[in-house]
């Protein structure tokens, strides 16, 4: 069961940092390309802490 959680919490953060970088990438102005960047920076940001922070977590607790 926590495989399958874990799976599906990756499965979402990829496609939420793809969707963000195709936003990036395919922004037709500047002032569109600037904002999606920054999204896609944020999120990249969240996504590793988040993903630090649960591992330790699940690591601590004798999940994994």
């Amino acid at each position: 069961m926590t495989d399958l959680l874990l799976a599906v919490a990756a499965a979402t953060f990829v496609l939420l940092i793809g969707y963000s970088a195709y936003k990036a990438i395919s922004a037709e102005g500047e002032e569109q390309r600037t904002a999606a960047y920054k999204v896609l920076k944020l999120l990249l940001a969240a996504v590793t802490g988040a993903s630090v922070v649960t591992l330790v977590a699940l690591r601590q607790a004798g999940v994994l």
